[in-house]
């Protein structure tokens, strides 16, 4: 797997997570919720069938590169979320 897949693919799930953000408000606590999964799921070992599996490594670090953006990214983004049009 090349530099530039894995570059593109991380900077898809920050941007994801960005956009997201900008979109939608959501309460603070799945916030907090993204940001505990975000450091469960980049601090636990890799299981031993995955072990090497580049793969498996691309998916685990877009899971924490979006789960980390978008948890705390609420920080920054608080007040600038896209206002719905009503009527």
């Amino acid at each position: 797997m090349t530099t530039t897949v894995v570059f593109a693919a991380y900077a898809a799930a920050f941007f994801v997570a960005l956009w997201l953000l900008y979109r939608w408000h959501l309460s603070w606590y799945w916030h907090v919720l993204a940001v505990a999964l975000a450091l469960g799921v980049g601090l636990i070992p890799t299981p031993a069938p995955f072990v090497g599996s580049r793969v498996f490594d691309l998916v685990v670090g877009c899971l924490f590169v979006f789960l980390i953006t978008w948890g705390l990214g609420e920080i920054f983004m608080h007040g600038r979320h896209r206002r719905r049009r009503s009527g």
